[in-house]
């Protein structure tokens, strides 16, 4: 299971980083080197993109199983990418999930949750 409640109503994800970088081939792979930073950080913009691409599609032609299944794998590759830039930056992913739900709790908190901006 990719998600489990713990104590206090917070989530953690359980994530499988270690499978991720068993089948990481790039440049400076799992170095952290700035190869592998620059690299990993690019290539999650690209398969974002690639998610961005399918649901025009979707927008465009409609749901189909088959376009559906395609935007599914590309999630699935957004995540691989993810994962192994949280690994090459030095980030835990848990801890980036957890940071981000908290600042959406205080903007909500504090009526922020529209607008822009990083310090809304």
């Amino acid at each position: 299971m990719w998600v489990s409640h713990c104590s206090g109503g917070s989530a953690a994800i359980s994530l499988p980083m270690s499978r991720a970088a068993a089948t990481a081939v790039y440049p400076g792979a799992g170095t952290g080197d700035s190869d592998a930073r620059y690299y990993t950080a690019l290539a999650l913009a690209g398969e974002a993109g690639e998610v961005a691409g399918k649901a025009s599609k979707v927008l465009r032609d409609g749901e189909s199983s088959a376009l559906m299944e395609a935007l599914y794998a590309e999630l699935g590759d957004v995540l691989w990418h993810w994962l192994q830039c949280c690994a090459e930056w030095g980030a835990q992913p848990d801890q980036v999930a957890e940071a981000m739900f908290q600042r959406l709790q205080d903007r909500q908190a504090r009526g922020k949750l529209r607008g822009s901006g990083d310090a809304r």
